[in-house]
């Protein structure tokens, strides 16, 4: 939670960015966040609002079920001056009030988030385990998605047979292409 006495220890530090919009490294007295400044241009679209804020509610079932995210903060009363934040799922027994994860100061929309010390993996760091692990999760987020398991059988034994077959003796980085090609064609 970030409380209203929480100051500003250093100017915000530019990340490297997204695709289409820039993200900052705020460190306040007592923590550490992450601002994503929302691309100016997408926010003057009309459907941009409305877009956003439906992106909002798969992320609210997913922080509600436990799934490992990094949700956007929740500010309440949608003015930063004199407020807490709080993260979504804190805020869930607390219904009725105007809360919102999408700020806008001055026409800057922005995002804020708790600070998640990681760092991305280089190819030849993934492991097996780490593709177990992502599968894993995102088998957990499509049951909650659907709510339902798939209808449809896949026969992954076939694509696995396939995969070894013409990846033999190919640099490991590029199997991940061959295999999506496979499941593709």
């Amino acid at each position: 939670m970030i409380l209203p006495s929480e100051s500003v220890e250093c100017p915000p530090v530019r990340l490297k960015d997204g695709f289409l919009h820039k993200m900052y490294s705020l460190f306040t007295a007592i923590y550490r966040y992450a601002v994503k400044l929302l691309n100016p241009y997408i926010m003057q679209r009309d459907t941009a609002m409305e877009k956003y804020r439906t992106a909002e509610n798969p992320e609210a079932v997913l922080e509600a079920n436990g799934i490992p995210i990094i949700p956007a903060l929740v500010l309440r009363n949608t003015s930063l001056k004199g407020k807490c934040l709080q993260t979504a799922a804190s805020m869930s027994a607390q219904s009725g009030q105007d809360d919102t994860k999408m700020q806008n100061l001055e026409e800057q929309f922005f995002y804020l988030y708790e600070w998640y010390n990681g760092k991305a993996l280089k190819n030849e760091e993934i492991t097996v385990a780490h593709c177990q692990r992502i599968g894993a999760l995102l088998a957990q987020i499509h049951r909650k998605e659907s709510g339902s398991p798939s209808e449809f059988h896949i026969d992954w034994d076939y694509y696995i047979e396939q995969l070894s077959a013409k990846t033999k003796n190919m640099d490991r980085k590029n199997v991940l292409w061959v295999g999506v090609s496979l499941l593709i064609s």
